[in-house]
């Protein structure tokens, strides 16, 4: 647990290196003041524990008004993760920390501090085995940044294109063999990135972000409970559809039913 809390201890240094703003600018103005406002937290957790969390409120409600402010930033989503987590919000960590997990892919604070999150809550739904193989076989997909895979995309682009020109002139099975694998890797990692834009055109996914959360089979408080028990904060789900107030969700393990939109963030 001590590393955890020691990815969490470094979160300032993370916001710190961020794009360089003007110190006049009120959104670096109040990003600045959650930093302190961490610092200080961190310093009264030992000896004024109800001064800490005062603290940890004030970060918390900072980075949220960068992020209402227009922000989108992995590093961002990150720093507000952990505020929630001091706090003890569950489900508001686990939810930043998978926006974050979309933005900078493979940081290894983050991911630290999204598996002591999701250690922390009530409810432990074990993924189906479908969807464990999915992200082990197409790992890049998850792995890899929406830039990185666009990168990708456009260099075997210009290889494949670039291959088959000097194939033209000099037309040897090994420039046509590496120009289909341009192809290929094109295609692939082009799929990949444009179905990132297209699931971050609509919310696809979101996290429960309050306690004694009804799954009903309908979406209407009429409706029968979907289970025996309800749901805590922190569980994660799959966005099928939206009505009015209610999302018809997936959880992990594949069973489904609707909750009021306003027990989740969903993104």
């Amino acid at each position: 647990m001590c590393s955890y809390l020691a990815a969490l201890v470094v979160m300032p240094a993370f916001v710190c290196a961020q794009s360089p703003v003007s110190q006049k600018d009120p959104i670096r103005a109040t990003l600045d003041d959650a930093l302190r406002a961490y610092r200080l937290g961190v310093d009264k957790l030992r000896d004024e524990p109800d001064g800490a969390v005062k603290e940890f409120r004030r970060t918390r409600d900072g980075f949220q008004a960068v992020v209402d402010a227009g922000v989108e930033n992995g590093k961002l989503y990150y720093d507000l993760g952990n505020a929630h987590l001091r706090l003890g919000e569950v489900g508001k960590a686990v939810a930043h920390y998978r926006k974050a997990e979309r933005l900078i892919p493979g940081d290894e604070n983050l991911a630290a501090n999204l598996r002591f999150a999701r250690s922390m809550r009530r409810d432990q739904i074990e993924s189906s085995g479908k969807k464990t193989f999915l992200k082990t076989v197409f790992f890049l997909h998850y792995d890899w940044t929406l830039r990185v895979r666009l990168i990708v995309a456009l260099v075997c682009y210009g290889g494949f294109w670039g291959l088959m020109i000097v194939r033209r002139s000099w037309p040897r099975a090994g420039v046509g063999y590496a120009a289909l694998v341009a192809l290929a890797l094109w295609i692939s990692f082009g799929a990949s990135a444009c179905l990132t834009c297209y699931e971050r055109r609509s919310p696809s996914e979101g996290v429960l972000v309050t306690n004694d959360v009804i799954v009903r089979k309908g979406n209407g408080e009429s409706y029968d409970p979907q289970f025996a028990a309800p749901l805590h904060e922190g569980v994660e789900f799959a966005v099928l559809e939206r009505r009015s107030n209610w999302v018809y969700i997936e959880l992990p393990d594949g069973s489904r039913g609707w909750i009021r939109d306003r027990d989740a963030l969903v993104f």
